[in-house]
């Protein structure tokens, strides 16, 4: 019951503006983290379905690319 009555106070916690004041910020993500994850993925994906494939970055796309993350970070504050 203890780890069911953490889960209930945190999410009963997130409205109190003490508690969310205290929270720690958390380090931001790399690229390179991302591109690590995507690859464990496609690995786990592969290996459930029986298939293989392979994941291109989207940073090797072109020029472009770089400005439509850049566009979908800025609305993320939105």
């Amino acid at each position: 019951m203890t780890n069911i009555k953490t889960l209930r106070n945190k999410s009963m916690s997130h409205n109190d503006l003490e508690v969310a004041e205290k929270q720690t910020k958390l380090p931001d993500v790399t690229y390179d983290q991302i591109e690590s994850i995507l690859s464990q993925i496609v690995k786990i994906l592969n290996k459930i379905f029986k298939v293989s494939g392979n994941y291109e970055s989207v940073s090797k796309l072109g020029p472009g690319v770089s400005k439509l993350l850049n566009t979908l970070k800025s609305g993320e504050g939105c």
